[in-house]
């Protein structure tokens, strides 16, 4: 029982100590920070991994404008949840121009952003596993 917790601890430690260090490459004055060439990062990792919150910590430290993966207003997702098969194409349609859009907003803004999921997953993760469990055709 004791392994596991100090086993999570020694985990959780080294995700702060990562994240701090990567949020030390963009501490800058503000004179530099002007200066500094706009970023924008996507975030990927499983459901449930902390992506949102990573998301926000970053977006807060480093006030670049953040963005979130698409759910709440997402009109395919409960339909998708009660028959994958039928709707899972209907909703692959959706992220993929939702994230379209978002991305292409985002990086025509002259600030950095920070993005809770990328648009690479849906293609190359998300479509994939839904064509091997047979809910996607070719």
């Amino acid at each position: 029982m004791y392994g596991s917790f100090i086993e999570q601890e020694k985990d959780e430690i080294f995700v702060n100590q990562t994240l701090y260090n990567f949020l030390q490459q963009f501490s800058q004055t503000p004179n530099d920070q002007e200066k500094m060439t706009k970023k924008m990062i996507l975030v990927a990792g499983n459901i449930g991994s902390g992506k949102t919150s990573l998301t926000e910590r970053i977006g807060q430290k480093l006030n670049w404008r953040t963005a979130y993966e698409s759910v709440a207003d997402n009109p395919y997702l409960p339909s998708f949840y009660a028959d994958m098969r039928s709707w899972a194409f209907h909703l692959q349609v959706y992220f993929l121009g939702h994230r379209a859009r978002q991305h292409m907003d985002l990086w025509n803004d002259e600030r950095s952003a920070i993005v809770d999921r990328s648009i690479y997953e849906d293609a190359f993760i998300f479509s994939r596993a839904l064509n091997k469990m047979g809910n996607l055709t070719d």
